[in-house]
């Protein structure tokens, strides 16, 4: 607009795969992303038109190809490849648009700008008081010297100003500075994954008396170390690393990438609710809005820059390609180094010349020399060993331990096993076979236990712990002759709880837990082993008030019972702790024929915001006649909505081309679809319908929002939690 023609507008880009180019009214902007996952952005002054009557035009070119080649080479980017991630692209993360005026804190987005925003950090850490350091760069677009006031505060979560700190400096024309504030927080709150305090540190720029910018940025105050004798220790306290490898395109089935901020959120909350207190992203960096919710949510968050492994899966290591990443890992190291939730900055997958692993180390050095963090790498050797600090094993392999490197699991566990194939005793699983082609696949019921077996290789009390491998179903590492995706997550690809995520919820968390593996509605005699999974010391099993005895434990959590005779009514379990005292129980019931369809809706925290990108999710469950969900139902549901929005009908496992078509199946008694917002306020209606049963509407509205020209002034937002 005319009032912004003496300011500076830039454009923030927080992912495009796989390459960018950008042009602002035909002018394509210097510098073209090719990294598929790190932000980066672009001055977009000199090229716009301030006049109400001409209109501005921001193209961008993506090129999703695969493989990818670098620009004017034939080196093809090992990380963009179907192997490892979903072989979508495009705008998937947000886009921002900044307007400064020309004396301004810069961007932290080093690439094609070459700023570095505001850099936070705590140092001299004791038991009441830390040094509380913000450095930020300050740039004087203005033809003349200026004089740049910078007033730092830390902000606590009861929006009080805990400390403020203040300095000056003159700063010529066309240049930039950076203006450092120091201060001593006294009585501060720690940052751990029990307790995530997060202080906000709002920074302003003053010229002349006024403010001409604000930043914020996260504080987390913690100290920690990784040992090869003990494990690991944040704040002193030892804690055991528990949680989930991930994709960091972190897709969501009939979405994509690209869903609002609280869904983000919402597989968080899954994550802590099961204990999780860690994350590893699988070779290339998580999102900005993942590290800033791991952040708030207390999940210890390894982030790498941009890699594949080695080079064994179609792309090739060259100068070209080693630039890229250094370049990326440069990047993402400016933009995320004020995350309290970052312990780890890693390197990459198995090793590299040692030229670059000195590169990369040198950039980890020169831009986040306070951040108290350490350097990892996974698959590591020597070479490696002279730069790390800690190593990332796979399958509980321990690396470098004879070099006194502590160790952190990164992919353990990866078999794979489908939400809707409970067992082999359930009707139309009787004969379910493992494909020849993928021998990884289990039924749900076998994939549950394998939690257990497979946390043993995380738990000898020197290991650091870690990522199970992988939190949600993905389209990646090219399994799909026997799935539609890689089915080695604890949640389906809609984010629906397997039974694996109830054992790892079993294993991860200290209160007592107890879960009952499988359903308990089966053919007249059935006889079947039944599995429990408890924290506690010794597990005893009832059918109908009937004591089955006590379960043969093994591999610390799981309990068997064997030759157990189905009937109708009532399995529970109790589970015991070492004086014999009760402690925790669950029961599961046969449940009655297929009755009704129940649909639930699903929304962010401000409701359905009819702002083009938001989403509400529809649980359809098939329920007996008494409201229980009917948990071995499979058959076809079909919707009609009604209303301003776009359907969605996310997926069947195991059917190719069943996304988003308004039938799907229920898998196991229920499934989830979504609706996506126009930019249309007003009633969204959707019915479920299954022959022979009673139908299901909900209503939801989508709420006015304001977007002008596609973009809205009111930033995303997500669920805080309670301390």
């Amino acid at each position: 607009e005319e009032k912004d023609k003496d300011k500076k507008v830039f454009i923030e880009f927080e992912g495009v795969r796989q390459a960018a180019d950008v042009y602002v009214n035909g002018h394509k902007l210097k510098g073209k992303n090719e990294s598929g996952f790190i932000p980066f952005g672009y001055d977009l002054t000199p090229y716009l038109y301030f006049s109400p009557q001409q209109e501005n035009v921001i193209a961008v070119m993506v090129d999703n190809t695969f493989p990818y080649f670098a620009e004017g080479t034939d080196d093809a980017l090992s990380w963009h490849d179907s192997h490892w991630h979903p072989t979508h692209g495009g705008i998937y993360r947000n886009v921002y648009l900044h307007i400064k005026d020309k004396m301004h804190i810069t961007l932290p987005l080093y690439s094609f700008l070459q700023t570095q925003g505001a850099y936070v950090y705590a140092s001299d850490i004791t038991q009441d008081s830390a040094t509380i350091s913000v450095e930020t760069e300050v740039m004087n677009d203005y033809e003349h010297t200026k004089t740049a006031q910078v007033v730092a505060q830390v902000i606590d979560r009861d929006n009080q100003v805990v400390l403020s700190m203040n300095d000056e400096q003159e700063v010529a024309p066309g240049k930039a500075y950076v203006v450092k504030t120091t201060g001593k927080l006294e009585n501060h709150r720690r940052w751990s994954p029990e307790f995530p305090y997060v202080y906000t540190v709002r920074v302003s720029l003053q010229l002349d008396g006024k403010t001409v910018d604000v930043t914020q940025e996260p504080l987390g105050i913690r100290t920690f170390t990784f040992t090869n004798d003990q494990g690991f220790f944040i704040n002193g306290n030892h804690l055991k690393l528990t949680g989930w490898g991930q994709r960091p395109t972190n897709e969501w089935a009939g979405l994509g990438t690209a869903y609002p901020n609280w869904m983000h959120a919402y597989i968080f909350a899954l994550m802590r609710e099961a204990g999780g207190n860690f994350i590893r992203w699988g070779h290339s960096a998580g999102a900005p809005i993942d590290v800033e919710v791991a952040d708030h949510y207390g999940l210890i968050t390894v982030q790498p820059g941009v890699d594949g492994e080695g080079s064994t899966v179609g792309g090739v290591y060259s100068d070209v390609s080693y630039q890229i990443r250094a370049d990326a890992f440069r990047d993402m190291l400016i933009y995320f180094r004020n995350h309290p939730s970052i312990l780890l900055w890693e390197f990459g997958n198995q090793s590299m010349p040692e030229a670059e692993a000195q590169n990369l180390y040198h950039l980890a050095q020169t831009w986040d020399p306070h951040g108290n963090r350490a350097y990892a790498n996974r698959r590591s050797n020597l070479t490696m060993n002279k730069f790390i600090d800690v190593s990332i094993g796979t399958e509980g392999s321990w690396e470098l331990k004879s070099k006194g490197k502590p160790v952190i699991e990164g992919e353990y566990n990866r078999e794979e096993a489908a939400r809707r194939v409970w067992d082999r005793h359930t009707p139309g699983y009787e004969s379910y076979q493992t494909s020849p082609d993928s021998a990884y696949n289990l039924t749900a019921e076998d994939f549950a236990k394998n939690q257990a077996k497979h946390f043993t290789k995380i738990s000898d009390p020197r290991h650091g712990g870690g990522a199970n491998w992988i939190f949600s179903d993905s389209t990646s590492h090219g399994r799909v002759h026997s799935e539609v995706a890689r089915v080695s997550g604890q949640v389906d690809g809609v984010m629906l709880p397997k039974e694996a995520y109830f054992t790892t919820k079993a294993i991860y968390r200290n209160d007592p837990q107890l879960h009952i593996i499988g359903h308990w509605n089966y053919p007249p005699n059935t006889v079947k082993t039944i599995y429990v999974v408890a924290n506690v010391d010794k597990v005893e099993l009832f059918v109908n008030g009937k004591s089955q005895g006590y379960g043969a434990k093994s591999d610390t959590y799981l309990f068997t019972f064997e030759n157990i005779s189905w009937e109708r009514g009532v399995l529970a379990a109790i589970g015991y702790n070492e004086e014999n005292k009760r402690i925790v129980e669950q029961q599961k019931q046969t449940s009655g024929a297929p009755h009704a369809v129940k649909l639930t809706p699903i929304t962010g925290p401000a409701g359905l915001q009819a702002d083009g990108s938001d989403v509400v999710l529809v649980d359809a469950e098939v329920v007996d006649a008494d409201g229980h969900r009917v948990l071995t139902y499979d058959g076809r549901i079909d919707f009609t909505m009604k209303g301003p929005g776009i359907w969605r009908g996310e997926y069947n496992s195991g059917k190719e081309k069943s996304t988003n078509h308004t039938y799907l199946d229920i898998e196991a008694g229920i499934n989830r679809v979504a609706v996506r917002s126009t930019t249309t306020a007003g009633v969204i209606e959707v019915t479920g319908k299954i022959a022979g049963l009673l139908a299901d509407t909900v209503q939801v509205e989508a709420k006015l929002a304001q977007v002008t020209h596609g973009s809205s002034t009111e930033l995303p937002v997500f669920d805080p939690i309670k301390l």
